[in-house]
Order: structure tokens, then sequence, then C-alpha cells
């Protein structure tokens, strides 16, 4: 039988995003038995192709001229070294590829979107590439294994695993199969929940052993709400040319204490708080009609508060932020890093509590 790279699949997408009270009947209905957590990274979803005749790396992008799934295994030495014999054959990893310094997807994206001279060379730089491997589509003998229950994907995978670590030892350091997590109530999946925030991960992937590849797996990640001052605005594309973009938002920090003369005597001083913005990030979700207006009167809107809902503080910006709001009511002095980092529920914030 002729084993051929099948360009025709890609890494399933979630089903959906669960909330507390989704958990909750999960409990009541006994369905949280059969499922296991996994902490949710901040990566790259690829699916390594092993071939004898050599390895392919695609994921969900298509190409615009070939319309197939582009590869990235030039770009990737380590996926590509792994040879194929004719058990690993036809064998397709679901994985998600991170980088070993610091950047989550823009760390891999800056590698692996680059030519692969240059890939390689910032990975010599800064470390290897590496996967994290979770689920199996095809085993070995070309079996294809999407309509298998997870749990058994899962059984299959971790023999191709130890086979690959066995026959190839330098493969473990590049290749690791990621740790699974039970939980049969809410409140130890919420113990988990908390504990992946902790560690820096996104909150928690929760999948049913007894699903087909591509069904019953669920995100549960935080959303929180916070306030920030409107600074810029990025420019509209395809139906919104013309218009803006994203909104530019950040908040107030402080920059340094200075002396500054109050009142009429020469001796009257006080010490004055300087401030400054910091952007911490863009948010989309504004409607047609308030879109039009912010883009008539861009100006108008500079420095106005608004309220954002978003997932985690990246240390850098807030992960997928959404207008939800405009607060003619807050005054925007208040929105401040500490309060920022307090909303989103960040421990130890870089602002003592004054």
């Amino acid at each position: 039988m002729k084993i051929q790279f099948r360009k025709n699949v890609s890494p399933s997408d979630s089903n959906g995003q669960l909330t507390d009270s989704d958990l909750r009947l999960m409990e009541n209905n006994g369905h949280l038995r059969s499922c296991r957590l996994e902490y949710k990274l901040d990566g790259s979803r690829y699916l390594l192709h092993l071939h004898a005749k050599g390895n392919h790396l695609t994921s969900r992008r298509e190409s615009v001229k070939t319309g197939e799934f582009v590869d990235r295994i030039e770009q990737t030495p380590k996926f590509k070294k792994l040879a194929a014999d004719k058990y690993l054959e036809g064998v397709v990893l679901d994985m998600e590829v991170r980088a070993p310094f610091d950047g989550g997807v823009r760390a891999v994206t800056s590698v692996i979107g680059s030519n692969p001279d240059k890939a390689i060379a910032k990975q010599k730089e800064k470390g290897w590439l590496f996967g994290i491997v979770f689920d199996m589509l095809f085993g070995p003998n070309d079996e294809d294994l999407r309509d298998k229950p997870f749990g058994e994907r899962r059984r299959r995978l971790k023999e191709v695993m130890k086979y690959i670590w066995t026959k190839y030892p330098w493969s473990k350091k590049y290749l690791k199969l990621y740790k699974q997590y039970e939980a049969a109530s809410f409140d130890e999946v919420q113990k988990f929940f908390v504990k992946s925030l902790k560690k820096g991960y996104e909150g928690l992937m929760i999948k049913d052993v007894l699903s087909k590849y591509g069904t019953g797996m669920w995100k549960w990640k935080v959303e929180r709400d916070t306030c920030v001052v409107i600074t810029g605005f990025t420019k509209g594309n395809g139906k919104y040319t013309g218009q803006i973009g994203a909104i530019k938002f950040s908040v107030y920090q402080p920059v340094k204490d200075r002396l500054k003369r109050v009142g009429k005597g020469k001796d009257e001083k006080q010490i004055e708080h300087e401030l400054e913005l910091v952007e911490v990030g863009q948010c989309s979700g504004i409607d047609d009609r308030l879109r039009k207006l912010m883009s008539k009167k861009k100006s108008y809107y500079m420095g106005q508060v608004i309220e954002i809902r978003g997932q985690e503080w990246t240390g850098k910006r807030v992960r997928h932020a959404r207008f939800i709001r405009m607060r003619e009511d807050y005054p925007k002095f208040k929105c401040t890093l500490h309060k920022f980092l307090s909303d989103l529920n960040i421990v130890e914030t870089t602002e003592k509590k004054g």
C-alpha cells in the first residue's frame, strides 16, 4: 500500500469555550469523569507527518499559490531529522510547537515564519523549537485513527512515542508527550485552572476520552473586565478600509515624583506624582455605528475611557481584548497600571499599593 503525504488534514479546532455553568452541568451529569485536563499552551499548532522520503510539518494555513497546507519542515531541523522506518511510516502527530525562549506564539512565528536559513540561524543562537505532542491522527501502518475515541488514540500515541524515544534517544528533548490530569468535580477542575494561571498558562483544555478527533475538546480560559484609555487607532482594511481598525489602549503608571510650587509663598511646595501613559493592547468588537463615529472624530475619542474584556496579560499586552462599552463615568486617571493588573488578577504587580 502506498502511503501519501496527507495535505488534506489540518489540526482540529476546539469546540468552543466552557463557562462555569457548563462545567457544573458536566459534573452533575457525570460527563467530567470521562474528561481529561491539559494546561492550555501558548504555542502554534502543527501536524508532523512522518515519511521515509521526508517528513512534513503543516498547520491550518493554506498557500495562496497552491491551495495546499504550508510546509515548515525546512525551518525545523529537529523534526526533519526524525527518520521514519517501516513502523513509523505514515504516522501523523498533532502537537503544539514551542520555543525554548520567551515570546509564546510570537517567538515561534518569528522563527518558523522566516526562510529556512534565517530560521536555523535563530535557533542556533537561541535554542531549537520543540513539539508538545497530545494526539495522533494516523498511526503505524497508515491506520486512520480519527474515528477512534480519544482515549484509544492517546493509548496508541504513548506506544508510538515510547518507540520513537527508544529508537532516537535524542528526540526526547524535541518531542514531548503532554501530561494529562483527571478531575471528577467542578472544584477539582477549578483548582487545576487556578494552578495553570499561576504557572503562566492560558487556562485549561478539557478533552472527552470517548470523542472522535475534532470533537469533545473545549477551552476554559479566563476573561476579565477592566477600564483603559484610548490612545490611538489602527487603520481599517477590507470592508473597513477608510475607517479605523482596532482601538489602541493604555493605562497610567508613575514616572517619578517632582517638587512643584503652589500658592503664593516661596516655601509652599507639594510633591506632584508624574504619570505617563503606557500602551497595553488593542481591542476589536466595536459596532459599525460607533466605528463610523470614531473614524470621523478620532481626536474627540482620544483620551476617553473604555471598558474592555480580555484574557491573560502577557507582560506586554492583553490577549484577545474586546471592546465592551464607553465609560464616560469613569475618571481616566484611575486607569492605572496597578488597577489594570489587579482587575486581570495578576499576583505580585510591579506597582505596590500605597
